[in-house]
């Protein structure tokens, strides 16, 4: 516990530096990150091994971000899809039955880095949108956590993760919704309340149904981490597993209400 906390100390402070700043540090911030979940979902996938398929998706997530940071957007999505195309095919003919798992989290991860991307790049909004993206998927961790170990009760997913309960999703998804709720009343901004708080829930749910996701993963490779570059986390994919569908999902959300997320200017 102690040693989550001191970590959590030492990594938020230059997050939110890269957040408030944002290109070119965000960007950076996303590339080193991304690439770090990148090798550690293709080492669960090879049984710690990260192997050529491993390499191979390292080096076209860092071309695809690095070109659509320089707003090569059409040339970037083709080396995602072909790339993507490419690890499947070359792991059919390795593998025999198939590993579509190297291509499988290079589109998963590439596309919530490209969402944090787009929505920090507004020039109106997209500070603000992604400080309240961080500030609600970090409660609704903090969140899931106390009221999970205060309440316990009904398991939420025992066969994937015996330690989430169904209190500790309600739990994370109120936090959420109250960190919202505190930001509005903070920042004086004259949006619907009852919106942002909603949509701030249903970020919780879908950050919780990311960390899921991940559990099921290394679960089904019987790994419990994946990895131990953060100490008291696990691996960067650790960290970051409820992020990786919160952010799409801010995203589209962002682009269809064209900045109606946004908590302050």
């Amino acid at each position: 516990m102690i040693l989550r906390v001191v970590s959590s100390v030492i990594l938020i402070p230059p997050v939110l530096a890269a957040i408030w700043i944002g290109a070119p540090y965000f960007n950076i911030l996303l590339l080193i990150a991304g690439l770090a979940a990148v090798f550690e979902w293709c080492r669960i996938a090879a049984k710690g091994h990260s192997g050529r398929l491993g390499y191979a998706a390292l080096c076209l997530f860092a071309a695809v971000l690095v070109l659509y940071s320089f707003e090569q957007f059409t040339l970037a999505g083709t080396v995602l899809g072909i790339g993507a195309l490419g690890l499947i095919g070359f792991g059919w003919r390795r593998a025999g039955g198939g590993n579509p798992w190297p291509a499988i989290g290079l589109l998963y991860i590439a596309a919530a880095c490209i969402a944090l991307e787009v929505l920090r790049g507004d020039q109106t909004e997209g500070r603000s949108v992604i400080l309240w993206l961080f500030l609600v998927v970090w409660a609704t961790d903090i969140g899931g956590y106390v009221f999970g170990q205060w309440i316990g009760g009904a398991k939420l997913a025992p066969s994937i993760s015996p330690g989430k309960t169904w209190a500790g999703l309600i739990g994370g998804a109120a936090s959420a919704a109250v960190v919202a709720a505190i930001l509005l009343a903070a920042t004086s901004v004259e949006r619907s309340i009852m919106a942002i708080v909603a949509l701030s829930a249903l970020v919780a749910v879908v950050s919780q149904a990311g960390d899921l996701f991940e559990s099921w993963y290394k679960r089904r490779f019987g790994v419990k981490d994946s990895g131990q570059l953060i100490p008291g986390h696990g691996g960067v994919l650790d960290r970051i597993d409820g992020m990786l569908l919160a952010a799409p999902l801010a995203a589209i959300v962002f682009w269809l209400s064209q900045g109606g997320i946004a908590l302050w200017k």
